[in-house]
């Protein structure tokens, strides 16, 4: 069946152009085909003689395919690629989101020129994201700036359009971007959870959407393409697609994955980007998280559909996010697509959930985009560090005694949700840390600077200035109080004294084959090192002077293997703790390696009780 739908694409590609650039394109929602065993592809574009152009980031490179036949990765010039656009004459439009600038290639991977660099001023950028070509001009999602950044084709700043808020033509993580025929900017303003029309000026037209999984409703859209008059959105946390209208009437929506990770053929899960074919006849929807990229085609009313457009909500789901935060006995992990932190007590045979704390909205305690959780077992407080709202928020536990665990959903009660001050850009914080002395540690990512606060939370210092290149995690040593830092652009690992001076740094070459995406990092009680790898799929662990130790786990779905393994902690058991985003799970294990336990919301496996795993068919705890 896959095949003939494929031959039937192929030919709608070869014989039907004029018929598809006459009629109103069809709804693209029937599977046709993937490209999987990809390295976390992030983007697509489909180039005007049918050639398909995807774009890898770990490493960097794209794959050219024809006639379903796909090429081997061709690296190009890049730190960390995310959205890419054909000019008229094929050639690329690469958005290096590490480089801070947009890359300029042929079609084959070779460099014609750069554009852009690093900064808030004309022409410059901070983490961007995707960029459209229209007519002689490119228009940037620059994220990290919270702006649209407009240059001439040859790179020559023309303006920048929108600041950060919630109001018409403002925005808050922009990320997706494109033009529609009647010449208006559309824009996935993720952070608002909407998206917006704007003139090619920047002047707001009209915006829809607000955070939820009711069908119209979004979490985190990333990607906007407008066919004819039709706006396709990636709706990324409720794992779909959806289109609408030009005035953002709902048409439809599909392709919310079923409960198992790795599930495909028409479910899609946490999808990035989007691209279609010339004729308009294909759509190609990127999935890093998973890999691959799905290919659909027209709808067909005798295709059975059974993919829900809604998330199942029988309870809280293990979509366990990338952070998570331990302390004494207390371990927090935050749920994404419920907008929880859920608490968990470590310590007994197996976690048991203590209470979990929901969003409130915009207002106090409410957050939506987390960039890091921080729990003090002895002054009892939960800090909430939240990228989206730009906000932090603490919450005091009332937690029961460890010998009389119960789930208690008040528990948890909101002290205080504040803005820093303006010079600590909270929407660019990916990380946070507590000292010993009880200053604070804000770890900005795109600016590549570690802004250092009092125990008031008032801006002191800053550290790492000129060393840091995209530091993506960091942690207190747990022997000697020294800040380690983790650059995920460079693989290397810095190691700071109580003042922010360098000691010495760790290089990528420490770990045999080296960091592809190192992601998180934790402490032992003797000061070994541990790094997770996202792109490797690997956890290592290192001396405290950055000699290699140990390595394990793997990709796949089992016990002992992970899938995009992102936050790490270690608890004073010295037993690591992995968050195993892709298997939305958690996994425990010694320090040489050892697995003690895999669990989620829900259920725990141990060795005691570990089931037989079909490789087919993942468990999810």
């Amino acid at each position: 069946m896959i095949s003939i739908r494929i031959q039937v694409s192929l030919l709608a590609a070869t014989m039907l152009p004029a018929i598809a650039a006459a009629e109103p394109p069809p709804r693209l929602d029937r599977y046709d085909f993937d490209y999987g065993n990809l390295h976390a592809p992030v983007a697509a574009e489909w180039l005007s003689d049918d050639r398909l152009v995807i774009v890898e980031s770990a490493p960097p490179g794209i794959r050219v395919v024809e006639q379903l036949s796909c090429s081997s990765p061709i690296p190009i010039d890049c730190l960390r690629p995310s959205g890419i656009d054909a000019g008229p004459d094929d050639t690329l439009y690469i958005v290096d989101t590490v480089g801070n600038r947009i890359l300029h290639a042929s079609p084959t991977g070779e460099t014609i020129g750069v554009i852009g660099s690093s900064g808030d001023g004309p022409g410059q950028f901070s983490a961007p994201t995707d960029v459209v070509v229209h007519e002689d001009r490119l228009f940037v999602t620059d994220t990290g700036n919270d702006r649209i950044v407009v240059l001439d084709i040859d790179g020559t700043p023309v303006r920048t359009m929108g600041t950060r808020g919630t109001k018409p033509g403002q925005l808050r993580r922009p990320l997706g971007i494109d033009v529609d025929p009647s010449n208006r900017l559309v824009v996935a303003d993720a952070d608002n959870h909407r998206i917006q029309l704007l003139t090619l000026e920047g002047e707001p037209i009209a915006q829809w959407g607000s955070w939820g999984s009711f069908p119209g409703l979004l979490q985190e859209p990333s990607d906007v393409l407008c066919i004819g008059d039709r706006i396709v959105v990636t709706d990324r946390l409720n794992h779909r697609v959806q289109e609408f209208g030009s005035d953002g009437a709902l048409l439809h929506a599909w392709g919310m994955h079923a409960v198992k990770p790795r599930q495909g053929q028409g479910r899609v899960h946490y999808p990035d980007a989007l691209a279609v074919s010339p004729d308009r006849q294909r759509l190609a929807v990127v999935e890093s998280f998973e890999d691959r990229v799905q290919l659909f085609g027209p709808h067909d009313p005798d295709y059975v559909d059974d993919r829900p457009t809604l998330p199942p909500r029988t309870g809280i789901q293990s979509h366990f996010g990338p952070t998570v935060a331990l302390d004494d006995r207390i371990m927090v992990v935050w749920e994404p697509e419920a907008r929880a932190a859920l608490v968990f007590d470590h310590q007994r045979q197996t976690p048991i959930r203590l209470t979990s704390i929901f969003s409130r909205g915009e207002g106090p305690g409410g957050f939506g985009h987390l960039a890091d959780m921080h729990w003090n077992h002895e002054a009892k407080r939960l800090h909430l560090f939240d990228r989206g709202t730009a906000q932090v928020h603490v919450y005091e536990l009332d937690l029961p005694e460890a010998d009389r665990p119960r789930f208690d959903p008040t528990m948890a009660r909101l002290q205080t949700s504040r803005r820093l001050d303006p010079s600590v850009p909270m929407h660019r914080i990916v990380d946070a840390e507590q000292t010993r002395s009880g200053s604070w540690l804000l770890l900005d990512g795109p600016g590549g600077v570690v802004h250092v606060l009092d125990s008031n939370m008032e801006p002191v210092d800053r550290w790492g200035e000129g060393l840091l290149r995209q530091p993506t995690a960091m942690t207190i040593s747990s022997d000697t109080g020294d800040l380690l830092v983790l650059d995920g652009a460079t693989a290397r690992i810095h190691r700071m004294d109580g003042t922010g001076t360098l000691i010495e740094t760790i290089e990528a070459d420490a770990v045999p084959g080296g960091l592809m995406t190192p992601s998180g990092l934790a402490s032992a009680g003797n000061g070994d090192i541990l790094v997770s790898d996202a792109g490797t799929h690997m956890v290592h662990r290192l001396s405290p002077a950055g000699s290699h130790l140990n390595s394990w786990g793997g990709k796949g779905i089992g016990h002992e293997e992970f899938w995009k393994p992102v936050g790490i902690v270690v608890d004073d058991q010295d037993r690591v703790i992995v968050l195993d985003h892709g298997n939305h799970r958690c996994q425990m294990f010694e320090l040489d390696g050892t697995w003690l336990m895999t669990f989620g919301a829900g259920r725990a496996y141990t060795p005691s009780n570990r089931p037989p795993l079909d490789p087919k068919e993942p468990s999810e705890p």
